[in-house]
C-alpha cells in the first residue's frame, strides 16, 4: 500500500477510534444519570457499540502504522470535541449531541470508502464495514428515541418553515392511472411525500397509527385504499390487478401532488408492490420500507414453487388462483372472515397455535384458521371499531379485486425478470414481527434479502409481533420508521 494511503487509513482509524471512545464515555455516563429508562437503554447501547467500534479500529492500527511512527488523528479533538459541551444535561441536548457526533464519524468513514476501500487488506476493510453498519444502527436508534423522547409537538419538519400539522387526516378521491382511488391524506402539500401501501385483507385504515406521527414529523402522507379495495374502483378483469397497474396507480398519486419521488412504505402485498415498483421505477422512490414480506428472488413462477412445496396440502395462495371459490367463502360472512384472518395471523395467536400447517382435504381457507368463534373476542391491538372499518370496506368492494392480486403472481414474476435487485439501490429498511409466519423459522428469507439488496440499512424484528406489523406494534414501527427517515 502506498505511504500516502497508509497515512490516510491510519488517520481515519485513529480519528474514528478516538471519537468512538469519547462517545462511549459520554453516552455511558449519561445512561447512568438519565432518569428516562428508554433513553438510558438507548444510550447504554450506543456506549457499548461505540466502544466496540473504537476497539475494532485500534485492533487494525498495528497492521497499518509503521514502527517508526505513532498514530495520529486527522482531527484535533482538543478543539473539535464531538460533543462541544459534554456537560449537557437534558435528554434533548444529549440526543442532539450524540447524533451530531455519530454523523461526523459516519461522514469520515463513508467519505473514504471509494478511495480507500479498494486498497485495504480484507480484515481492515471488514472492520470499516462493521463501523459503517454499526453507526447506521446507532443513528437509527437515536433518531427513533428522539421522536419518542422529544415528542411530535417539538419535531422539526424537513422543510425550513416546518411546524405542527394540526388538521386531522382527511379523505379525498383521486383520479390516477385510468381509475379513481380513495386516499387518506395527512400533512402539507409540498412536504416530502410518504406513500403507505396496505396489504390483504386490509385498507388505508391499517395505517391509522402512522398518519399523524409522520405528518407531525414534516411529511405529506398518502394512504390509498388500493385498486379493488373499499370504495376505490375495482376493475372486473383479473389482468387489471398486475404489478404494472398497481404500481401505476401509486405513481399517479405522486403526480397528483406534484411529487418527483417519495418514500414508499408497504406492508404484506403492499411490500410486494413496493419491491416491484422500486425495480421498475427506482427514480420515483427515494427510500423504501417493507414490512413483513422480504424481497424474494423466486427461482421459477411462484405458483409452481408453492405447488412443489405444499404438494396436496391446502395453501391459501394456490386456493386463490381460481376465480369464484375464495370470493364465495370469504363473502358469505365478511365479519367472521376478517375476524378469523386477523386473529389467526396475529402475534396473540402465535403462542397458541404456532406454525401448525393444514393437511390435504381442507375445503376452504377459513377451515384451517385458528380463531375464537366469538366474534366479539378480539386481539388486544384490534378494537371493534377497527374491525367495523375493515368490514365496511369489504362489504362495499367484495373480494374479487383483492384476491385477484394473487392471481397475477406468475405474470408479475415474468414481468420483473429483466430487472435485477441491484436496481433497489435506494436506502431500504425491513421491519417484521418475530411471530410473523412469513419469516418465523425461515432465517434464510432474511439472509437472501440481505445478500441481494445493495443498500439495506437495517432489519428490525419486533418481539412478539405477528403479521399485522404496524397495527400490532405501532410504537415500535413508528420508532423504526421515523428513525430510518431521520438517519438517511
Amino acid at each position: 500500500m502506498p505511504t500516502s494511503t497508509l497515512r490516510e487509513v491510519e488517520a481515519i482509524l485513529t480519528d474514528v477510534a478516538q471519537r468512538g471512545r469519547a462517545i462511549s464515555a459520554a453516552s455511558g455516563t449519561w445512561a447512568r444519570d438519565d432518569r428516562t429508562p428508554e433513553l438510558a437503554r438507548t444510550l447504554a447501547t450506543v456506549s457499548n457499540r461505540q466502544a466496540a467500534i473504537a476497539a475494532r479500529c485500534e485492533d487494525r492500527l498495528p497492521t497499518i502504522v509503521r514502527p517508526d511512527r505513532s498514530a495520529r488523528s486527522s482531527a484535533n479533538l482538543d478543539h473539535d470535541h464531538p460533543f462541544g459541551d459534554v456537560g449537557a444535561s437534558t435528554g434533548d441536548e444529549r440526543l442532539g449531541a450524540l447524533v451530531r457526533a455519530l454523523t461526523s464519524i459516519r461522514e469520515i468513514v463513508v467519505d473514504s470508502a471509494e478511495t480507500i476501500d479498494p486498497l485495504l487488506d480484507e480484515p481492515t476493510a471488514d472492520a470499516l464495514d462493521d463501523v459503517r453498519r454499526w453507526l447506521d444502527r446507532d443513528l437509527i436508534a437515536l433518531a427513533a428515541r428522539s421522536v419518542m423522547q422529544i415528542g411530535p409537538e417539538r419535531q422539526q419538519s424537513p422543510r425550513q418553515n416546518g411546524g405542527n400539522v394540526t388538521d386531522e387526516p382527511r379523505r379525498r378521491r383521486v383520479a390516477t392511472n385510468g381509475i379513481s382511488l380513495d386516499v387518506v391524506e395527512a400533512g402539507r402539500r409540498g412536504d416530502p411525500v410518504v406513500l403507505l401501501c396496505h396489504g390483504f385483507p386490509e385498507s388505508s385504515h391499517s395505517w391509522r397509527h402512522q398518519m399523524r406521527p409522520l405528518a407531525d414529523a414534516g411529511y405529506h402522507v398518502l394512504a390509498p385504499d388500493q385498486r379493488g379495495y373499499g370504495t376505490s374502483e375495482a376493475p372486473l378483469d383479473v389482468d387489471a390487478y398486475g404489478t404494472d397497474d398497481l404500481g401505476g396507480d401509486l405513481l399517479g398519486l405522486l403526480d397528483d401532488v406534484d411529487a418527483v419521488d417519495a418514500v414508499l412504505v408497504g406492508h404484506d402485498w403492499g411490500a410486494l408492490v413496493a419491491w416491484d415498483l422500486a425495480r421498475l421505477h427506482p427514480e420515483r422512490i427515494n427510500s423504501l420500507v417493507a414490512m413483513s414480506v422480504p424481497y424474494t428472488p423466486w427461482p421459477a413462477p411462484p405458483t409452481r414453487v408453492l405447488r412443489h412445496i405444499h404438494g396436496d396440502n391446502f395453501f391459501y395462495i394456490l386456493y386463490f388462483q381460481d376465480v369464484g371459490p375464495a370470493e364465495t367463502e370469504l363473502g358469505a360472512d365478511i365479519r367472521r372472515s376478517l375476524h378469523h384472518i386477523l386473529w389467526s395471523a396475529s402475534g396473540d395467536n402465535f403462542p397458541l397455535h404456532g406454525v401448525e400447517r393444514s393437511v390435504a382435504g381442507t375445503s376452504g381457507w377459513l377451515d384451517e384458521l385458528h380463531a375464537p368463534e366469538d366474534l366479539d373476542e378480539l386481539p388486544a391491538w384490534l378494537t371493534s371499531a377497527d374491525l367495523d372499518a375493515f368490514v365496511d370496506a369489504f362489504s362495499t368492494s367484495g373480494f374479487f379485486g383483492p384476491v385477484s392480486w394473487y392471481r397475477n403472481f406468475d405474470a408479475n414474476h415474468e414481468r420483473l425478470a429483466p430487472y435485477p435487485a441491484s436496481r433497489i439501490a435506494m436506502p431500504t429498511l425491513f421491519v417484521a414481527g418475530s411471530n410473523d409466519l412469513v419469516i418465523h423459522g425461515h432465517p434464510e428469507r432474511i439472509e437472501v434479502m440481505q445478500a441481494e439488496l445493495p443498500n439495506l440499512r437495517d432489519v428490525v424484528i419486533l418481539d412478539g409481533v405477528g403479521h399485522w406489523t404496524q397495527q400490532e406494534d405501532p410504537d415500535g414501527v413508528n420508532a423504526a420508521l421515523l428513525g430510518f427517515l431521520a438517519s438517511r
